[in-house]
């Protein structure tokens, strides 16, 4: 028997795969998701109901949020960002923010309220996320399984974006699985896609 094909939606606005660059921004630049909710979760280092997600990533971020903290000694995630406005975006730009580290509005992650932006505080001490630090790469191996992905990995060049280890994005479960397993990035696997079609 043949496998079924896993399709996606990576075009409309309300779709959790959508794939978001500077030249595929969303078809509304001022797109507000339909289903945003505050983020619920004991196990967040800072009140983590001052953040909004869309519904399906907050349940998951709550449930990543869980494990991280029961799997590392109780440290705990601490939310810097995550969903963002069209105007947030566009005041973060004005006010200095790189291009290459800052998305242009109507084409940011955030404002999808799909993505999170990290740090880990344990015993009330910040941590920076960074590559090769042992909560980056718990977070790398673990958090396919709540179906987040380390969507800026790659490099300007790949990914359109400056690396960024704090940044998470919600995808749905098969889609993280198969980019955790071929070490890609959204963006690798979206042009492969593309390429292929």
């Amino acid at each position: 028997l043949e496998e079924p094909k896993i399709t996606y939606d990576f075009i409309s606005d309300d779709s959790l795969q959508k794939y978001l660059s500077a030249e595929t921004p969303f078809q509304d630049q001022n797109y507000k998701p339909f289903d945003l909710l505050p983020v619920i979760s004991d196990f967040t280092a800072n009140n983590s109901t001052r953040f909004s997600l869309r519904k399906d990533a907050g349940i998951r971020f709550s449930d990543l949020a869980w494990n991280f903290w029961n799997e590392n000694d109780w440290a705990r995630l601490q939310l810097v960002s995550a969903y963002r406005s069209s105007d947030f975006q566009n005041m973060l730009l004005k006010n200095g923010c790189a291009r290459q580290r800052c998305a242009l509005a109507g084409t940011s992650e955030h404002q999808a309220g799909l993505a999170v932006d990290l740090q880990v505080n344990k015993n009330w001490r910040i941590y920076k996320l960074q590559s090769g630090s042992v909560y980056f790469d718990w977070l790398k191996n673990n958090a396919h399984r709540f179906w987040f992905h380390n969507t800026y990995q790659k490099w300007i060049d790949i990914d359109g974006q400056m690396i960024e280890a704090r940044h998470w994005r919600y995808l749905g479960l098969s889609l993280a699985e198969i980019l955790y397993e071929n070490n890609q990035s959204f963006a690798e696997y979206y042009n492969q896609l593309k390429t292929n079609n």
